[in-house]
């Protein structure tokens, strides 16, 4: 039997143009306050060991609590009231690397945010921010969900940043509406689809040579 090998070049493609997970939210933590206020978890699959879910009411004090609840495999945020805030995601910290990859993993340029039901508007955000505090730009989605809505996936491109010692993903949400309610299913890294076009063509070509 004649086993015909994949060009390591292509292989190398397939191991670093894949997703990979940043948090599936399968932990069990909770919390709500009137003023800022954060929750730290440790240790396990979270990037970079910890995931800090906060509250920034910038130095005000709102009239109702706003709270998170993270259990069954997502993340709900509550806005309860007007007042203006918002909620923070943060991933990892120390130097690492340098390069991007440092954050998304190799091959990957896009941070994918997978939102289940919500009930208002929704502003969403992200930077990959540097262990010495330099940052990359905002890269901002569109708002998600308008009087509510099943949710949906929302792509960050981070592919035309410039090369830093990336090692913190920052995501901040901003609930528009009063009583809106938010739930996050999953944040991964995946490539851009222009990696995986390559791989594809990489791949077909290569199998093409083998049937000869």
């Amino acid at each position: 039997m004649l086993i015909r090998l994949a060009p390591l070049s292509l292989l190398a493609m397939a191991a670093t143009a894949s997703a990979g997970l940043i948090d599936g939210f399968d932990g069990s933590s909770s919390g709500s306050s009137t003023t800022t206020f954060s929750d730290t978890i440790s240790g396990g699959s979270v990037f970079g060991g910890a995931r800090e879910i906060k509250l920034d009411t910038y130095g005000g004090t709102l009239s109702s609590p706003w709270s998170f609840s993270e259990s069954g495999g997502a993340l709900s945020l509550t806005r309860a009231t007007s007042d203006g805030g918002d909620f923070f995601i943060q991933y990892g910290a120390g130097t690492g690397s340098a390069g991007r990859d440092n954050a998304l993993g190799a091959g990957n340029d896009i941070l994918r945010i997978t939102f289940g039901a919500n009930t208002g508007i929704v502003n969403v955000n992200a930077q990959i921010q540097s262990w010495d505090g330099g940052y990359s730009n905002f890269v901002t989605a569109t708002r998600l969900g308008s009087g509510g809505g099943a949710g949906g996936v929302l792509d960050l491109d981070f592919s035309g940043e410039a090369t830093q010692n990336f090692g913190v993903i920052r995501i901040y949400v901003t609930p528009i509406d009063a009583n809106t309610s938010i739930t996050v299913d999953s944040i991964e890294a995946v490539p851009e689809p222009a990696s995986i076009a390559v791989l594809g063509l990489g791949l077909a070509a290569f199998r093409r040579r083998a049937k000869r």
